[in-house]
């Protein structure tokens, strides 16, 4: 299998330092907010940058000035701000 085919995955661990997240943090990401992986055995997981991008712009919050809070656009509540990073400016 050739390195080509594999950019645009992201190892757990490549995940975790990029984010800077504890090991729980992520496993909660998974399972609480959906953060989608792919499952490659047991205990090895990767993760795609398209679908992290994805789950992202989801989960993005943006700054409502006016009101000095946060508002999660893709919902009617207010809500604080979720993990932002860019993986292409990090690698």
């Amino acid at each position: 299998m050739s390195t080509e085919m594999l950019k645009g995955m992201v190892t757990e661990q490549e995940l975790l330092k990029l984010m800077n997240l504890k090991p729980s943090e992520l496993t909660s990401l998974r399972l609480k907010k959906g953060l989608p992986f792919v499952k490659l055995s047991w205990r090895t997981r990767a993760y795609l940058e398209d679908d992290l991008m994805e789950w992202f712009k989801k989960h993005r919050v943006i700054l409502d000035r006016d009101l000095n809070r946060d508002v999660n656009p893709n919902s009617n509540r207010l809500d604080t701000p979720d993990i932002r990073f860019n993986i292409a400016n990090n690698r």
